[in-house]
């Protein structure tokens, strides 16, 4: 967890409240499994994985797109769903964290060739995104994390991962505990010439069985219900 001398105060003024021992789905089904991920254009896309080619122009533009992302951050955070906001949460707060990311060497960058042609080429390196919010509502470390950079169009993000039956906070998700179930905590971060700006959303897959949800977290494709909220952005400042 980032350091609590990272956060300020948040926008109601009022203290972190205690969230000791407290998941922000106690109820789901912890995931188990790896992930695949999907970087341009769905089911249509393959993706052909190999070394980062020695290219010094891709790797100058790598170098520079790292040190856009790493390193400490600060924000402030607006909540977007007042349904997943409790007592204990203000509108607005700061989200404080630190960014990790490998250097694209030592196994930890990866290319991907898109076929067909059209889906596109990616650099990927791996990234541990740990971040809390000032306000309680959430803190975690990512488990799932990579920062993505396209080679046609030189943008970026880092698209991160938390386990919402390990991930901590306050808020209230509105998770319907009567349907086994599985979730995530997914948030995105874009660097651009003002800074970082992002997003937090919450995913929740939900099952007729439990055998079905330990399963799918397990890394199995299993039929599910799914439902999606975005529940909090920062801009760039």
């Amino acid at each position: 967890m980032a350091a609590a001398g990272m956060l300020g105060a948040c926008g109601g003024g009022q203290a972190p409240p205690s969230d000791e021992g407290r998941t922000l789905c106690p109820s789901c089904v912890p995931l188990s499994g790896g992930e695949t991920s999907d970087f341009g254009g769905g089911s249509v896309c393959a993706f052909q994985e190999g070394s980062i080619p020695d290219e010094v122009e891709l790797w100058a533009e790598l170098e520079a797109t790292l040190a856009a992302y790493r390193g400490h951050f600060e924000r402030s955070l607006r909540w977007q769903a007042p349904d997943a906001m409790t007592s204990a949460t203000a509108e607005q707060t700061t989200i404080s964290g630190n960014i990790e990311l490998g250097d694209g060497t030592r196994g930890d960058g990866t290319y991907l060739v898109g076929e067909p042609a059209e889906c596109g080429d990616f650099v990927e390196v791996t990234a541990r995104v740990v971040f809390e919010t000032a306000d309680g509502g959430v803190h975690t470390t990512t488990e799932h994390s990579v920062l993505v950079l396209a080679r046609k169009d030189g943008s970026s993000q880092i698209r991160a991962r938390s386990d919402l039956s390990t991930a901590r906070g306050t808020l209230d998700l509105r998770i319907d505990s009567s349907q086994p179930h599985v979730g995530w905590l997914s948030t995105l971060i874009v660097a651009n010439a003002d800074g970082l700006s992002g997003s937090l959303t919450s995913e929740l897959s939900y099952f007729a069985e439990p055998s079905q949800a330990e399963a799918y977290a397990r890394g199995e494709r299993v039929a599910s219900t799914s439902e999606s909220q975005l529940i909090g952005t920062f801009p760039a400042e």
